[in-house]
């Protein structure tokens, strides 16, 4: 089965839209590395963690950096959730794993 992707269909929770814009991440959908970049840095940096949609963590790192990599060959194809906190806020994005 196919899932409709739509970059529309992130959550930002208690971030506004500057959280959810100072996080990119690419190639999206991904079959392998995923690039996560960020616009700026808070001096406390970020904690980022990737779930299943059932809420399995299957990787988690605090960020002190402006950009990184995560491999993600080793994952079942499907939809997983990256959630990026900092001390201003908090925002989840979908990523596709083909």
């Amino acid at each position: 089965t196919t899932v409709p992707f739509e970059e529309k269909d992130n959550v930002v929770l208690n971030a506004g839209e500057f959280l959810d814009k100072s996080v990119n991440i690419y190639p999206n959908p991904t079959s392998g590395q995923l690039f996560i970049e960020f616009s700026n840095l808070p001096t406390t940096g970020y904690d980022i963690s990737l779930h299943s949609l059932e809420g399995q963590q299957y990787k988690n790192e605090h960020v002190t950096k402006l950009s990184l990599s995560w491999k993600l060959d080793d994952l079942s194809k499907g939809v997983y959730l990256l959630h990026v906190q900092s001390k201003d806020g908090y925002v989840i994005k979908k990523v596709l794993v083909e």
